[in-house]
């Protein structure tokens, strides 16, 4: 592959692109896409504020049904007291009189 000329500006055969008139930078800077926004992040104290208010919330429920369940239990105790004692007198009202 032997070139027949060397291509320069003088040849003829080659025409380079214009150039762009001076101080126009839009033609010859790269284009690129605009950078998408950063995501907005809340700030962190509001973050821990909200955690603390479900962990309370959460805290507080949990404690309503312990005590839910404590008053049921001590409930179901009377009760269970309650219908032996009344089981007792019966059997012994029924014995008396037979």
């Amino acid at each position: 592959m032997n070139p027949q000329h060397a291509h320069h500006g003088a040849c003829g055969c080659y025409t380079p692109p214009p150039s762009p008139p001076s101080g126009c930078q839009h033609l010859t800077a790269p284009q690129y896409a605009p950078a998408p926004a950063p995501a907005v992040q809340p700030d962190r104290t509001v973050q821990i504020a909200k955690w603390a208010a479900a962990g309370g919330a959460a805290s507080l429920f949990l404690l309503a049904f312990a005590l839910a369940a404590i008053a049921i239990a001590v409930g179901a105790v009377a009760v269970t007291i309650c219908v032996l004692v009344l089981r007792g007198l019966w059997n012994d009202m029924t014995k008396e009189n037979r």
